[in-house]
């Protein structure tokens, strides 16, 4: 936690911000909320055509014009609404158990059709719904038989292993550290012969905190434009 200090805390108060903001415009696309800023549109075109002006723009221009100021009103202030419940009540989808957060259902995060064609391919994905530098906890999905395919999650891709052989890495969950921007990469390995089937990446939930040590500097950047 020394190595981070302020650092570490500025961004983690800038990803529960961003958390409470998507949360916020992700509820607004309910039904329900589409029929009140659809009603507040309506208001504000029926207001104008009643002759209670909100702007000075006359005929049917102005009252479309109100009709929309009346549909971004309701929007912002079911948006700021959303925003401030989020900050309380934004963490519904999971537990809490100590620093660490388990999703009540495992989040997807990658999907790779794998076959032997791209065997030791790197493949990137993000899961911005962890906090930078956590501790990611995440297990694979397989569409096929498991004996066929080693499979591996890094934080960064320098870290992948170069497999030679199907039956290297066996496991099916695991935990890697992130960086700051939640980028992981995912390689896979299958037998010469196998079927081509779906590997899927889901996170489980993750731990708070960055840890003793930071993760690697180079850990989110990208690698040769052969990766894919």
């Amino acid at each position: 936690m020394v190595a981070f200090g302020w650092r570490y805390k500025l961004s983690y108060f800038g990803w529960w911000l961003g958390r409470c903001a998507v949360f916020a415009a992700r509820s607004l696309a309910s039904r329900a909320r589409n029929w009140v800023i659809a009603a507040a549109g309506g208001v504000g075109f029926l207001l104008d055509r009643a002759g209670i002006k909100m702007i000075s723009v006359e005929g049917w221009e102005g009252s479309l014009v109100s009709g929309l100021v009346g549909v971004g009103a309701a929007w912002v202030l079911l948006f700021l609404g959303r925003f401030i419940y989020a900050l309380f009540f934004n963490f519904r989808d999971g537990e809490w158990h100590g620093n660490e957060f388990v999703y009540n259902k495992p989040q997807f995060a990658k999907h790779v059709f794998a076959s032997p064609a791209i065997n030791n391919k790197a493949h990137s994905f993000y899961f911005p719904d962890a906090p930078p530098h956590s501790l990611v906890k995440f297990k694979f999905e397989f569409d096929g038989r498991r004996e066929f395919i080693s499979a591996d999650v890094q934080s960064g891709w320098r870290a992948l292993p170069n497999f030679t052989s199907h039956e290297q890495l066996r496991y099916e969950k695991g935990s890697i550290r992130v960086g700051k921007y939640r980028r992981m990469w995912m390689t896979t390995f299958m037998r010469h012969d196998a079927d081509p089937f779906s590997v899927r990446v889901y996170v489980t939930g993750w731990e708070n905190g960055p840890g003793s040590n930071p993760p690697p500097r180079k850990s989110d950047k990208a690698p040769p434009s052969y990766f894919g």
